[in-house]
């Protein structure tokens, strides 16, 4: 901003003086003059008493926590054990959302699922189907890194390098993971993510990223994608803090951990519309919850037999159903969009 000042009749602009926002301030400090401000601070602050040492470790360790994000964070034992069998109970769900558009959510990642996914692929392999719309929208997980390693192998052949697990400054620490399965499923992929996707799903759609060109539609995952370490802090609390991250095989290596997995189209659905969807789905089956179909009109065929559709929608005993009472997916609609322009293309 500047400031205007009026010296002989002329208006002279001065530049007001700049001042840094207090992070850059605080990054500036050297050792010496942060323990300088505790100081300063505990002795002659207005209410100097409240600024005990077990506040100021408190807080330290919130920020720190805070600064790490996905790198660190302290869990109660119980949500520990839960985690994986929290939010609703979900099964594996396929079907052909069009003549040339297959769909699968598988509801983890885990070595039994790996077993129906696996019969899935080769059914669609035999339809008419020329794209995929794999979805990991699942709410999280315990799938380890060698499931996401697996699922990918469906898609890739084998002795493809897939990803590596690395540990600072070790190495001989690097686990390299390596598809060690012929390719299921040959066709064109395109994968749903958002915050609720497990780690396993966060380098599984990395993965065919990098190695099929997939792309990728929904929101930016939540960077969990490395191996944890757990130890108790009393009270009945963990602290869980990463020791390895995932590399995923590309040129350079992409990493993950803590940036996420960004979408190449963004498409948003709150998680209460996508859970309840996700659970119609069990019953209802996916293409209602995505297909629009046009609402029943009156015409001249209804006139001549003597009926109104529009009125007689959702009456007991009619033949018309009554219009769903929920949201449609518009991430899976997305994805669709997406799969109808490429093979546009392919025709042109």
């Amino acid at each position: 901003m500047l400031g205007l000042l009026c010296a002989g009749g002329k208006a002279q602009e001065q530049a007001e003086p700049k001042v840094l926002p207090e992070p850059a301030l605080i990054d500036t400090l050297n050792q010496a003059s942060l323990q300088s401000v505790f100081q300063m601070l505990r002795q002659h602050y207005l209410d100097k008493d409240t600024l005990t040492l077990d506040l100021l470790n408190r807080v330290a360790l919130r920020g720190l926590l805070d600064h790490l994000g996905a790198g660190a964070e302290l869990v109660p034992e119980e949500q520990a054990r839960s985690e994986g069998s929290s939010g609703p109970q979900l099964r594996l769900i396929s079907e052909l959302l069009t003549d040339e558009v297959a769909y699968v959510r598988p509801a983890s990642l885990s070595g039994e699922e790996l077993k129906r996914f696996d019969s899935v692929l080769v059914g669609f392999q035999r339809s008419t189907a020329k794209a995929l719309v794999l979805d990991l929208r699942c709410p999280g997980g315990a799938d380890h890194f060698r499931n996401a390693a697996d699922f990918a192998s469906r898609f890739v052949a084998t002795g493809i390098s897939l990803f590596r697990l690395e540990r600072p400054d070790d190495a001989e620490g690097v686990q390299e993971f390596k598809a060690r399965k012929g390719q299921v499923w040959t066709r064109r992929t395109v994968i749903l993510v958002d915050q609720d996707t497990s780690p396993a799903g966060e380098v599984l759609a990395a993965c065919l990223r990098s190695q099929l060109g997939s792309v990728i539609v929904g929101n930016t995952t939540a960077g969990k994608t490395a191996e944890y370490e757990e130890v108790p802090v009393g009270n009945g609390g963990l602290l869980r803090y990463a020791v390895a991250e995932v590399m995923v095989s590309a040129d350079p290596p992409e990493k993950t951990f803590g940036s996420g997995v960004r979408p190449d189209i963004e498409c948003s659905l709150q998680r209460e519309v996508k859970l309840s969807l996700f659970t119609a789905a069990q019953s209802l089956g996916v293409r209602p919850l995505v297909i629009e179909v046009e609402r029943p009109r009156l015409n001249e065929a209804a006139l001549v037999a003597g009926k109104n559709p529009e009125l007689e929608q959702g009456l007991p005993g009619s033949e018309v159903s009554p219009e769903p009472e929920f949201e449609h997916d518009r991430v899976i609609q997305s994805a669709l969009d997406v799969i109808a322009a490429s093979l546009r293309l392919e025709q042109s």
